[in-house]
């Protein structure tokens, strides 16, 4: 796509939805990516803080002006854009400006191409807390899913994807409870008949397409690092099992398959002591032998 956007002051904006008045903490011109950071400023996507964009400018003005801005805005990008209709627009690391592809600084999206220069921008992401509603989905069969993610990596280089990134964050100086990443609660009702198949708490699947001859150096399943300073009073541990808190026991604490997780036909013949696998059961330490070779 052939992107440009203007920073000389000339995009022109042609209707604004909801607007409002804000006090500007940084020149600004018509068309430019406003944040809140101490003031009004020019959104930019690699400052430090960020600042996230959540209005358009309507019109120029000087730093300590009061000016017009839109929660959402189309706009005039002139003729040197000739993107095409439907393209995304994304926050830039120029402050204040646009661009039409995303990189590792540039993923916010904050509008789309309605033709080849007028962008539709709706900048607004201060959600402090978002939740699906619960509703009834009433398809009998089929596999529904309610939020999908699936970015594509399009350009060969050393970037690196990650789909969702979740970093809970307790400042200096404050206590907390639980500080928890993710919590996945499978909630089963009714005291009435009906079969599930399956019910699964996390699905990790690692695969490639049938065809692919590519190298993937590393491959895991579930990657623990442990970063953590200062006191630890209980762990850190990889997995903690608590007791089951319904009327079904645990059946054991893995399901393996019987060849290549563990080995397939075991002689029992004990090899050279190498190690071992430390597990904490209740309060009290046990260690599982490792050998070069047999268990």
């Amino acid at each position: 796509m052939a992107f440009a956007d203007v920073t000389d002051g000339s995009r022109v904006i042609l209707s604004g939805l909801l607007p409002c008045k804000v006090t500007l903490g940084a020149a600004c011109k018509p068309g430019d990516l406003l944040g809140y950071s101490s003031g009004w400023k020019l959104a930019d996507a690699n400052s430090s803080p960020k600042v996230y964009p959540e209005l358009v400018a309507g019109e120029s003005g000087a730093s300590g002006d009061e000016i017009t801005a839109y929660r959402m805005a189309r706009v005039d990008l002139g003729s040197t854009c000739t993107a095409t209709a439907g393209d995304k627009v994304y926050v830039s690391t120029t402050a204040g400006g646009y661009v039409g592809e995303a990189s590792n600084d540039q993923a916010y999206l904050v509008g789309v191409m309605e033709s080849a220069q007028i962008a539709f921008l709706n900048p607004y992401y201060a959600v402090p807390a978002w939740k699906v509603p619960n509703y009834s989905m009433t398809a009998a069969s089929g596999h529904i899913i309610q939020i999908q993610l699936k970015p594509n990596l399009s350009a060969t280089g050393t970037a690196s994807v990650t789909c969702i990134e979740l970093a809970p964050k307790v400042l200096d100086a404050v206590a907390a409870g639980t500080v928890q990443g993710i919590s996945i609660a499978l909630d089963l009702e009714g005291a009435s008949a009906g079969t599930i198949t399956t019910a699964r708490g996390l699905e990790i699947n690692l695969g490639s397409d049938s065809g692919t001859v590519r190298t993937v150096t590393n491959v895991h399943g579930v990657e623990f690092t442990n970063n953590m300073h200062g006191t630890v009073t209980n762990g850190p541990y990889c997995i903690k099992v608590n007791t089951h808190g319904g009327n079904v026991a645990w059946a054991g604490f893995a399901l393996l398959p019987d060849d290549d997780v563990i080995g397939g036909t075991d002689t029992n013949t004990a090899g050279t002591k190498n190690g071992w696998v430390k597990l904490v059961i209740g309060s009290t330490a046990a260690y599982l032998r490792t050998y070069t070779s047999g268990i």
